[in-house]
């Protein structure tokens, strides 16, 4: 702790000392003057605890003292704390203002004060104390002294215009004109008058102690550029540096000096001593400095780790930063992350020079094939044009700019910005020709065929620039016209491709399509002759469509009346053991009794039963069994058929047809009691169906013909659902205008409401209350179409309507209903119960999706695809949903494989799940490489589906975190974050909490 230093504290002293001189014969007396005397004494020669402890004893003995001698009790209490630096002397020496005002050392205690604050740094404070003191009152030394100390705390408080004013005081004062000079200099630099300033500091004596004018001149240097100078005299200053605390900034500028220059090992020399010298974050330039001089020592991971910290400030030095991260990412093989990096670098508008160079470089990333997530290439190559139309670079982006539309993949607005070019070159048409051909697999991959045609025929307007991809193209088109029903131009395009490419590996696939489209025309031969083309070709159909395409070449043999083919045929797909082997045995029985082999199709059917017994073509199988017996006169055995059918499959509509044959053949047979009961058993069992109608009007005949009308009317009255005697024709009329209404517009369902309203048991209740639930769930009303389905159900369970109307409400609480969808599997169950076949692939999908039970999910993915009956798209979803199940039992192995298959097909909806979730399996399990690798590939491949590439991208970020390439990370989370086009939370929530902890 320094010293009072001013002769008002010099003169107390004396003053003090004269005392203790006069009064030494009272130092070992007990009394209050003694201890005063031996604290004075202690005092005067430092001993500062000593005179603490003397002064303390007073209290502790409860000497009284008198007026002057508390006084001087008080102020020498405060000087020891003061001298040995302790905060408590604040306290005690204002007490001792506020005690005593008056007193001649009043003055002295409030400089104390204020000198307390000074030396401690605390410079706010010191100022306050400062302000508040007369400086005339002092001689004419110490004014110099504390003009200095305050004009030193203004300067320190920010306060410059008041210490220019202060040290003017100074100016003339020889012991402080050195001070008057540097701190002249120094107020000036802060102004930022640099040249002034240099002038005032070369005028302070050089080695001045705590006046580093050298240190100033050097900061000038440098703001000045002269950076030679700055390395020369920076390394010189800091061999004589006597203040440590300037040593970490002169570090800085001389290392930057040297980047300047180019020297950049010495920069880093001196660059590393500044930021192992500071305690926080070091300056950006440094950073900056030290990531160049990485990168020019081919240290790039370094240099990349480096540029990383700098990305978040919106400066020229950030945007140089990208730049140089960009290039860090070509040198390691990263062209995606480069790709990134040169973007961020060119939307920076701080150096057009930096812009145009990373634009052009973020070409050359995407020509590499780099990608940046959601980010449109056109729009930046097209602006590069716009920007710099005569930059060196401007031809090779032109060039470049007919591949980006392409490899944007943004088809829509590439197409857009392709159409607005006045002279598109050949290269501009090829990848028009291109992107027209994307749009409409896009389109067609979405569900709008019809969209899709319009870009196929377009793309073949441009046929000329790439002849292959127009064959292909004319494939495509086949697809969609097949799938607007429109069969004859499916042909015609198919037939064009099958003309002008001989040895595509697609050739085999399009003829098998070609013959599906003749047979949807009913060109039934030569729909025959082009399956058996398609099974000849090469490369072989795939085993699936190979059984599918022998089956249905018998099916075209049948219907052609070539009956013993057909049954050849039907026998070739039965031996093949094909997936749908048990509908072959069946054809194959029903040709034999066509070329009348009656007892070879009994025989064929009856093993159908036992191999296949849990066939969908079971109650056909029956059915057909029955009849037969029925046509040679077997009626005992077919109604033995008959019945069984009815048993086994209640809810069919084989068994109702069965109870109507089994009626007749007892009718036929004169056993008319048995055929009036079964007759009575259909309209009671199924009151609402097309069979109770034809019972009803038979019953109505053989009761009338007995006079017993009035017991059947009896009986009908005890089937409330079952078409009474008396029915009012009004219903009719009721029902047909409400059709008709709807028939108009979908949405006007008034009539229908009424109909229910007025005939709740109707005749038509179940198609009326099926349209009424179609329209409520075509406008949104999921939850009162639901109701309204669930009424269909309860109300009318044998109706043909009740299988649609229960497929319609699983799909509407699985999907549109919030919180309901485990009620779905319910409901899916029920649907496959019916056994209708052809709702059965849909029911098993259902409850593959809806199903809480992992089993069970595999179970029914599995019926769902081995059904038949079920698309493409809707055979991936099974798929992926049976290897999400088995990886959450265990079978990690076959679950890992069928999510590799289906992620090798990203362009649909299941593919795209699965590359995700394979990813999401690996970052679970650590295996960051992996997870890596796969969501390269499903990033690089693009998907149309939008959230599933935002979560392949999250995911690829998590993977190169788990590497420990944190840069990377942020690099791609920051580019999905400001281009992505979506705004579902669970997206932007997620890249939020990654960035936040990559922070």
């Amino acid at each position: 702790m320094n010293k009072f230093i001013i002769s008002l504290i010099a003169a107390v002293s004396a003053t003090t000392a004269s005392a203790q001189v006069s009064a030494s014969p009272e130092r070992f007396s007990p009394l209050a003057a003694g201890y005063l005397e031996r604290a004075r004494t202690m005092l005067s020669s430092g001993n500062y605890p000593g005179v603490i402890d003397q002064l303390n004893e007073l209290n502790t003995k409860g000497i009284i003292l008198n007026q002057t001698e508390k006084e001087e009790y008080v102020f020498m209490l405060a000087r020891a704390y003061y001298e040995r630096g302790d905060a408590e002397c604040v306290t005690l020496l204002r007490n001792f203002i506020r005690d005593y005002p008056a007193s001649t050392l009043a003055l002295e205690a409030r400089l104390s004060v204020g000198d307390y604050f000074f030396f401690h740094h605390l410079w706010p404070d010191a100022l306050t104390e400062y302000d508040g003191i007369d400086f005339d009152r002092l001689n004419r030394e110490d004014f110099a002294l504390y003009t200095y100390r305050h004009a030193l705390t203004q300067i320190k408080t920010g306060h410059y215009a008041e210490a220019r004013q202060s040290l003017k005081a100074l100016k003339e004062n020889r012991l402080y004109r050195e001070a008057y000079t540097f701190y002249t200099a120094y107020l000036d630099y802060i102004d930022g008058d640099y040249d002034k300033a240099y002038s005032g500091f070369s005028k302070v004596r050089s080695g001045e102690k705590g006046l580093e004018a050298a240190y100033y001149m050097t900061q000038i240097d440098y703001n000045r550029r002269e950076y030679d100078r700055v390395a020369a005299k920076g390394q010189e200053l800091l061999r004589s540096l006597s203040d440590p605390e300037l040593a970490p900034e002169l570090n800085r500028i001389t290392g930057l000096s040297f980047f300047k220059l180019g020297d950049y090992q010495q920069a880093k020399v001196f660059l590393k001593k500044y930021t192992s010298l500071i305690d926080g974050s070091p300056a950006p330039d440094a950073i900056y400095a030290l990531a160049v001089a990485d990168y020019a020592d081919g240290d790039y991971s370094a240099a990349a780790e480096k540029f990383a910290t700098l990305t978040e400030l919106d400066n020229d030095l950030a945007q140089s930063a990208w730049l140089y991260l960009g290039q860090c990412d070509v040198k390691t093989g990263n062209d995606d992350a480069a790709a990134m990096a040169f973007e961020k670098a060119a939307r920076m508008d701080y150096d057009r020079n930096v812009s145009e160079v990373a634009l052009y470089n973020y070409v050359a990333a995407l020509t590499r094939g780099g990608k940046v997530p959601f980010s449109s290439s056109v729009d930046m190559l097209e602006g590069f044009i716009k920007l710099y139309p005569n930059s060196e670079y401007t031809p090779k982006v032109e060039e470049y700019l007919a591949t980006a539309y392409y490899n944007e993949r943004n088809y829509t607005k590439a197409l857009a910005s392709i159409e607005k070019i006045r002279r598109p070159s050949k290269d501009v048409l090829s990848a028009k020709q291109k992107i027209l051909y994307e749009l409409g697999i896009e389109s067609m991959t979405n569900g709008r065929p019809q969209e899709a045609s319009g870009f196929f025929n377009r793309s073949l307007e441009l046929a000329s620039h790439d002849r292959r991809l127009a064959a292909q193209t004319h494939i495509w088109l086949g697809d969609a016209e097949y799938s607007q029903g429109n069969y004859a131009k499916a042909s015609a395009a198919y037939n064009t491709f099958l003309k002008s490419e001989n040895n595509s590996s697609n050739r085999t696939l399009a003829l098998y399509n070609l013959a599906y489209s003749e047979y949807q025309q009913e060109k039934y031969a030569a729909a025959a002759r082009e399956f058996a083309k398609a099974l000849a070709a090469s490369p072989a159909l795939p085993a699936t469509l190979k059984a599918d395409a022998v089956t249905r070449m018998a099916d075209c043999q049948y219907y052609t009346g070539d009956y013993r083919t057909a049954r050849d045929t039907y026998a070739r797909a039965k031996a093949e053991n094909a997936s749908d082997a048990d509908y072959a045995s069946y054809r194959h029985a029903v040709m034999l009794g066509l070329d009348g082999d009656v007892n070879g199709k009994i025989k064929e059917l009856s093993e159908i039963e036992n191999n296949f017994p849990d066939s969908k073509w079971m109650p056909n199988v029956l059915l057909e069994k029955a009849l037969t017996y029925e046509a040679i006169d077997r009626n005992d055995k077919a109604a033995d058929a008959f019945s069984r059918l009815a048993s086994r499959y209640p809810k069919s509509v084989q068994a109702r047809k069965a109870m109507i044959n089994l009626a007749l053949t007892y009718s036929k047979a004169g056993k008319m009691e048995q055929a009036a009961d079964t007759y009575k058993e259909i309209i009671r069992t199924w009151p609402s169906s097309e069979e109770a109608s034809i019972a009803n009007d038979d019953l109505r005949k053989y009761y009338a013909s007995r006079g017993e009308l009035p017991q059947y009317a009896e009986f009908l009255r005890g089937v409330p659902e079952a078409k009474q005697l008396d029915a009012d024709e009004m219903e009719q009329l009721a029902f047909d205008s409400a059709e008709t209404a709807y028939a108009g517009n979908i949405e006007d369902i008034t009539l229908l409401r009424n109909y229910v309203r007025d005939y709740p048991d109707g005749k038509y209740l179940a198609p009326v209350l099926l349209d009424i639930a179609t329209s409520l769930q075509s406008s949104g009303k999921f939850v009162e179409a639901e109701e309204t389905l669930a009424h269909l159900a309860e109300a009318r369970p044998h109706s043909v309507q009740y299988p649609e109307a229960l497929l319609l409400r699983a799909e509407i609480l699985e999907n549109d209903i919030p919180g309901r969808a485990s009620e779905a599997t319910d409901v899916y169950k029920a649907l496959a119960n019916t056994g209708e076949t052809d709702f059965m692939a849909d029911a098993y999908a259902g409850i593959a999706r809806t199903s809480q039970s992992d089993s069970e999910r595999i179970e029914y993915a599995r019926k769902a695809r081995n059904n038949g009956g079920i698309g493409a798209d809707q055979a991936e979803e099974m798929q992926l949903v049976e290897a999400l199940a088995m990886l959450r039992s265990g079978n990690t192995e076959e679950a890992l494989d069928m999510l590799s298959s289906l992620a090798a097909n990203p362009a649909g909806i299941a593919g795209a799940k699965a590359a995700v979730e394979l990813g999401q399996y690996y970052i679970d399990n650590n295996d960051f490489t992996n997870a890596e690798k796969v969501l390269l590939e499903f990033t690089e491949a693009g998907t149309p589906h939008e959230f599933q590439l935002a979560r392949g991208f999250i995911l690829l970020a998590d993977a190169y975190k788990g590497q420990g390439k944190a840069y990377l990370a942020k690099e791609y989370l920051q580019s999905l974050r400001e281009n992505y086009p979506g705004n579902e939370p669970e997206i932007l929530n997620a890249i939020k909490s990654r960035l936040n902890a990559l922070k």
